[in-house]
């Protein structure tokens, strides 16, 4: 599956893959339907329609079924982690789909077609441990015309600051990570409240934001490593420098502290050359 090289490099990952699986578990249909929109909110509905798509980093397989229930045509879901394909296989097949579901490391690509007309990675390609390289070969794959939509983390004063604490918390034991996940949520609460907004929203699931859950989205957070980030004028420039025009790309805003972490900035390409 992976050369012995990409084996040890894959054993310092954070295994997302268990995470998504224990996510998936929670699934209703109010966070499929708060998947679609976050899809819609990318692409209107239709720009899926009849659609080729890779996802790249399927994760728990909520958005690759998302994209089906928009109507694409074919969804091709790799991850680097196998819990991940074999969770958003289990998921699919819930809704009686079967698709291809497969085991890729995007800095080696091994399986993915020669194009697409959608590439789609959303917060993935800056946990690669090479971001620039991931987007080079997934941009790749993307045809004439086609879309590639990436979503990465906006720069912090202290996404340094969390790189080691993400290594730290990776080779934890789950019992000591699941109680580091509650201390950061409580701490999150607590810095709600002295900005005088309501504390609970953290404990409870994301409203508009696709689907997730806040418990999972911290564990993935605290557990995302590798980690870079990225501020959009440079992701804009690096892209558009692969031969794409820029569709959506958020607006500047002053670099923030990134004291509990940073945000996912959305990006639409369109392949024109």
């Amino acid at each position: 599956m992976f050369s012995a090289e990409e084996k040890k490099s894959h054993d310092e990952h954070f295994k997302f893959g268990e995470n998504w699986d224990a996510y998936s578990k929670t699934i209703g249909a109010a966070d499929i339907k708060e998947a679609e929109v976050g899809l819609l909110r990318l692409l209107p509905a239709e720009e899926w329609r009849g659609k080729t798509i890779v996802d790249i980093g399927c994760g728990s397989g909520i958005h690759s079924l998302s994209m089906y229930r928009l109507g694409a045509a074919n969804v091709h879901c790799v991850d680097i982690d196998p819990s991940s394909v074999n969770t958003t296989k289990s998921v699919l097949e819930s809704f009686d789909i079967h698709t291809k579901t497969e085991v890729e490391n995007i800095l080696s690509p091994e399986h993915l077609d020669e194009y697409y007309d959608i590439v789609y990675s959303w917060g993935v390609l800056h946990h690669t441990g090479d971001m620039d390289l991931a987007i080079r070969n997934a941009a790749k794959h993307v045809a004439e015309g086609g879309y590639f939509i990436i979503a990465l983390y906006r720069k912090t004063k202290t996404c340094d600051t969390w790189v080691p604490i993400k290594r730290w918390f990776t080779k934890r034991s789950k019992v000591t990570q699941t109680l580091v996940v509650w201390i950061y949520l409580f701490l999150r609460a607590i810095n709600r409240i002295f900005k005088l907004k309501n504390p609970f929203t953290v404990f409870g699931a994301h409203k508009n934001k696709r689907g997730m859950k806040e418990y999972y989205d911290a564990f993935d957070w605290l557990g995302g490593y590798p980690y870079e980030s990225s501020r959009p004028e440079e992701t804009v420039a690096f892209v558009e420098g692969l031969g794409f025009e820029t569709l959506l790309q958020p607006k500047k805003k002053k670099e923030k502290t990134g004291l509990f972490g940073s945000t996912c900035v959305e990006y639409v390409f369109r392949k024109v050359s």
